[in-house]
């Protein structure tokens, strides 16, 4: 009995949503230069969101093809959103104009693309609930 009972509970937990993790692929597109670095961060709550500090994981990855991947193993099933840009002249930051426009490559998860200001992070949140695969445009 003893055992059935622990084969109950070890089967509850397991399919438990809190127990589950995925791997999350992320494919980024139209790159257009290939030098310097694209720097992908991936972040899991909107308090910590666009601050690379607080980012849950990241990427750093040469910018070497038109298309570049990276995967995020293991995450646990939740809400998360993607900021991500080609750092051309790899100096660590995004370059802006003196307007404060973006003058490097930037993509934001879900496609959000607006000129005049980068994605909230409702716009920019995505549920992962499974493996998945998303493929992300980079802008310039």
């Amino acid at each position: 009995m003893k055992s059935f009972l622990l084969l109950i509970f070890f089967t509850i937990v397991s399919l438990s949503p809190f127990a589950q993790t995925a791997d999350l692929t992320i494919n980024v597109t139209n790159i257009q230069y290939l030098e310097g670095r694209v720097m992908i961060a991936l972040f899991n709550s909107e308090e910590s969101y666009l601050d690379l500090d607080k980012m849950y994981a990241g990427y750093d990855i040469a910018a070497d093809s038109s298309v570049v991947s990276c995967s995020f193993q293991s995450l646990p099933a939740g809400i998360y959103a993607l900021t991500i840009y080609h750092d051309e002249d790899s100096n660590g930051e995004l370059n802006r104009n003196w307007l404060g426009m973006p003058q490097e490559g930037y993509a934001f998860s879900n496609n959000y693309f607006n000129v005049l200001k980068p994605a909230s992070y409702k716009d920019a949140a995505f549920e992962v609930t499974g493996n998945a695969l998303l493929s992300i445009k980079m802008n310039y």
